[in-house]
């Protein structure tokens, strides 16, 4: 599988849990069979932002201008390796390899893209489903040495006369992204450098299919 170069073109990759020791309905042929319920799991990772000032700076204005991400695998090998040693569990052990083919600067996956700016303060902006936002949906990875944030944004001291200048600046990404978690980056702008925390929850957006017992 390789994750779409368009941040827009992203998908959601799920596999299923398996069902087993399900039971049909009554022998009475009126009575319909029993369903079953299918739970379909995330075999990616979800990647979103917050973003904040590091303080109030009274009359100093930054505004957020754009988010990407860079230097991280695009392409791997899925398996949900099963263990079928004891038949009343499955127990399923999804794994990603093979992992290959970096994205580079020049083809960013762009999560936020603003050219005039969103007024930031310095309580944290959830940004997942506002304007002009994109879902990362990435490849669950070790993530490679140069993986890289990149922040945009403008600060427009007081006064008419002083122009407002754009400050672009990296953000060093270490650690792993396993399959159905969510990383949150928490991103504080200071006037001169980007502060950042990363925060893993559990991807539990999953997927219910009822389907007839056959």
């Amino acid at each position: 599988f390789q994750v779409e170069a368009l941040a827009a073109n992203h998908v959601d990759v799920l596999y299923s849990k398996r069902s087993y020791n399900k039971q049909k309905g009554s022998a009475n042929e009126n009575t319909p069979y029993d369903e079953v319920d299918i739970d379909f799991m995330h075999a990616l990772s979800s990647i979103q932002f917050t973003a904040k000032t590091a303080a109030n700076y009274g009359t100093t204005v930054i505004k957020l201008k754009n988010i990407s991400l860079f230097g991280v695998n695009s392409k791997g090998n899925f398996a949900e390796t099963i263990d079928e040693s004891t038949p009343g569990t499955y127990n399923a052990t999804p794994t990603w390899s093979a992992q290959d083919v970096l994205v580079d600067e020049a083809n960013a996956y762009v999560y936020y893209d603003y050219p005039s700016g969103q007024t930031l303060s310095d309580a944290a902006w959830v940004m997942n489903g506002q304007a002009n936002q994109t879902d990362l949906i990435c490849l669950p990875q070790t993530l490679p040495a140069n993986a890289t944030i990149k922040v945009k944004y403008s600060i427009n001291p007081p006064g008419d006369s002083t122009p407002e200048v754009d400050v672009t600046l990296p953000v060093k990404i270490t650690g792993s992204w396993e399959p159905g978690k969510r990383y949150t980056y928490h991103l504080t702008l200071a006037l001169d450098e980007i502060y950042f925390a990363p925060e893993v929850t559990d991807w539990t957006e999953e997927v219910s299919v009822v389907v007839p017992q056959i």
